[in-house]
């Protein structure tokens, strides 16, 4: 515009986003098959459409992404469109990761985690922070910043309980008695909570079997119960933590030897027949 009445017009936005649409709706219905081709036809969704994280989710829990491939969509959904509003594409789904936690979220939720350790290590059980939290006390001094949530492992003897199922209901009456809520059916670990609690907390279950301890999905051989149990203190965000004995042993252990620089990808094995007696009640003879 010369006088700022007149118009010519250059460029038209809806124009152009309808043109688009259409040619994204055609790239959905002509796409290549298999994993390549539905995971661009859902960064198409993602990048443009503004689905929500729910959606997001599901789109990805439908698709089989390995490696590579899955490592580079997680990046570009991530970089392009979920860190501007503070959230991550994870294995755990989409969510609000500790990159975008403030120091002060932070040192509630270790304090939440380490009230829960107490609590477990009165009812007479041996307990400590495990899995992903030993890793960012000793090698971020940290919380892992694509990590979500923070684990708390709990120990009694073998020969205490039948099955795995039989430890964590025992332990789940105990928790609620002590004002605990709990959540979950997964296998081997429950998400523990208080009432007013922003997050809650993943509790495992294991045993200790002769010199050895165990938690699935970790290795079910070779972790020396001395390397975990009786527990060392260290303060992490200003507060005072347990964590496994000699927590080195512990981190090379689950984490294999290069646990000290990060693995892109790295997943436990989950080989649930490694723990089958665990999980299992012993045939009985006729």
């Amino acid at each position: 515009s010369i006088d700022n009445e007149t118009w010519t017009e250059e460029y038209d936005y809806t124009a152009r986003e309808t043109a688009f649409k259409s040619m994204l709706a055609g790239r959905r219905r002509h796409g290549a098959d298999g994993p390549p081709g539905l995971a661009k036809m859902v960064l198409d969704d993602l990048l443009f459409f503004r689905h929500s994280t729910r959606e997001i989710q599901d789109q990805f829990a439908r698709l089989e992404l390995e490696g590579p491939i899955r490592r580079g969509v997680f990046h570009v959904v991530n970089s392009q469109e979920l860190f501007r509003i503070q959230l991550e594409l994870t294995n755990h789904g989409v969510k609000q990761t500790f990159r975008f936690w403030s120091e002060q979220q932070k040192s509630e939720y270790i304090a939440h985690a380490s009230e829960i350790i107490g609590a477990l290590r009165a009812m007479g059980f041996e307990a400590c922070l495990g899995y992903g939290g030993v890793l960012s006390v000793v090698r971020d001094q940290d919380m892992i910043p694509h990590d979500d949530d923070i684990d708390v492992i709990v120990s009694a003897p073998r020969e205490a309980f039948p099955v795995l199922n039989d430890f964590i209901a025992h332990v789940g009456t105990k928790l609620r008695e002590a004002g605990f809520e709990e959540a979950g059916n997964f296998v081997s670990h429950r998400h523990v909570h208080r009432p007013g609690w922003s997050a809650s907390v993943d509790l495992f279950f294991g045993f200790s079997e002769g010199p050895f301890v165990a938690w699935y999905p970790g290795p079910r051989q070779g972790l020396l119960r001395e390397a975990v149990f009786p527990p060392i203190a260290c303060t992490f965000f200003g507060v005072e933590i347990l964590i496994p004995r000699n927590p080195f042993s512990y981190l090379e252990h689950v984490y294999g030897p290069s646990w000290a620089r990060p693995q892109p990808g790295w997943n436990h094995g989950w080989i649930e027949s490694e723990y089958a007696d665990w999980f299992q009640p012993p045939s009985q003879s006729p």
